[in-house]
């Protein structure tokens, strides 16, 4: 019994080792799917890492209204623009690197653009940006102070705004481009980015 014993033991125990036997390869593929793994997460990782840059660095798009629009007094031959601008973010200060700004009206005329002076706008601020823009209809129709408006909406016109914002640092630009719609009512809508 005690030699059978010993045989059974020693059985045993080979089959033991056998079932705790690792190979290389076993540790490789576990080595292998670990790496998988972690650069899987490093890439997820990085990805979120640089949409929260770009939020964080991105332009906010402001927010125009047009306020008034004239004939100047002086002269029939320009018209006197009044824009606004809101900044919408509560944390992102905008630089508008380039601003211009036209009247084009179907039929009656088509201003040149002007450019207006690049400025800063603090968070929740809003800025007037006042021009005046030579009227160039080519076939000189005087405006005789109406430029044309028919029942509260001037027949096909509009002011149309071109602005370059930067982000912050300067690393992102933006273009945009605003049509406002000309209306007699004090009471404007805002301006469309198109």
């Amino acid at each position: 019994m005690g030699k059978g014993q010993a045989k059974t033991k020693k059985t045993e125990a080979k089959e033991e080792g056998v079932t705790f036997r690792v190979s290389y390869e076993d540790i490789q593929g576990k080595r292998n799917m670990k790496i998988v793994f972690y650069a899987f997460v490093a890439f997820v990782l990085l990805g979120l890492g640089l949409i929260g840059i770009f939020h964080l660095i991105k332009p906010p798009v402001p927010l125009f209204m047009l306020d008034d629009l004239s004939v100047d007094q002086v002269s029939n031959s320009s018209v006197v623009v009044t824009l606004s601008s809101n900044n919408p973010s509560h944390t992102t200060n905008i630089y508008y690197s380039e601003v211009s700004v036209g009247v084009q009206i179907k039929g009656i005329f088509r201003s040149d653009s002007v450019n207006l002076q690049s400025t800063l706008q603090e968070t929740r601020e809003r800025t007037p940006w006042t021009t005046v823009v030579a009227i160039n209809n080519g076939n000189n129709v005087n405006t005789n102070g109406s430029l044309g408006i028919i029942d509260g909406l001037m027949k096909n016109g509009d002011v149309v705004a071109h602005v370059k914002i930067l982000g912050k640092f300067g690393i992102l630009k933006n273009s945009l481009l605003y049509t406002c719609p000309i209306m007699t009512a004090k009471s404007s809508i805002p301006c469309q980015v198109i």
